[in-house]
């Protein structure tokens, strides 16, 4: 991409965020109403007028032929669609946190330094990957002991800290949202589209998204579907939204202290 397409496509995206911004709720963050203006589109790829006609019921007027310029960017070049989640999130990067503890890369011809998610499945990559995380009995520190007991390198991840990291991502979202409870049980009905009272991983994922998180290492999703429902192919609303509002759960001695490396601190 050309440097003065670059620059018209963050002119645009600033002049978008402004317009959206005289838009929201006095007392309302900005992410929580564009989850909620998007809420259709969300975990689709959508057609340009979809996008626009989203952004007119919300009131704000753009120019389409503009809108469509700046959509190439997130456009598939196989079935011309563009992905939601990747537009939303360049109007305002705030809108999505990653559930899964994130390392720090350099990406494009720039070196800006990106967020990645760190993939579970690669123990060595990052053997400190959890330092912070709080599990039962610590505090959310930092410090020595907590580290001390939230190592999880060089070792498989057990489903209980999986369960946790989630409950905790859930907990941070809410409180970056400035919203003390959500009802879960409504949002996960909304993405039961089959209206059996179950729910797959497809649709999980997109309750992720509607309220704020996402899932993008490859085999993340697989491996936090696994925690929640074992081999089974669905899960009932009512019984994963009692997994979601739990306690945090206890890690077995025993999972914490098998590391097959000395720890030493970084």
């Amino acid at each position: 991409m050309k440097l003065a397409d670059v620059e018209l496509n963050e002119g645009f995206a600033a002049r978008l965020r402004r317009q959206l911004l005289r838009k929201t709720i006095k007392g309302e963050r900005l992410p929580v109403q564009l989850r909620r203006v998007f809420s259709a589109l969300t975990g689709r790829d959508v057609q340009d007028a979809e996008i626009a006609r989203a952004l007119v019921d919300y009131g704000v007027l753009i120019d389409v032929k503009e809108l469509s310029k700046y959509l190439n960017t997130f456009r598939s070049p196989y079935t011309g669609l563009v992905s939601a989640q990747k537009f939303i999130e360049s109007v305002e990067p705030q809108m999505y946190e990653y559930v899964f503890p994130t390392t720090k890369a350099c990406g494009g011809a720039d070196l800006i330094s990106v967020k990645k998610e760190v993939q579970l499945s690669d123990r060595d990559r990052d053997p400190h990957m959890w330092e912070g995380l709080r599990l039962p009995g610590n505090h959310l520190t930092v410090g020595f002991d907590t580290i001390k007991h939230n190592r999880v390198g060089h070792r498989e991840v057990s489903d209980q800290e999986v369960r946790n990291c989630l409950r905790q991502s859930l907990a941070n979202r809410l409180a970056s949202d400035g919203a003390r409870r959500t009802n879960f049980l409504k949002e996960l009905r909304e993405c039961d589209t089959s209206h059996a009272g179950l729910i797959g991983i497809d649709q999980f994922n997109v309750f992720l998204l509607k309220i704020g998180l996402k899932v993008e290492a490859e085999g993340n999703r697989e491996r936090l579907w696994h925690s929640l429902v074992g081999d089974a192919d669905t899960i009932e609303l009512m019984r994963l939204s009692e997994i979601l509002t739990s306690e945090f759960e206890n890690v077995p001695r025993k999972s914490r202290d098998k590391v097959r490396e000395k720890f030493a601190f970084r």
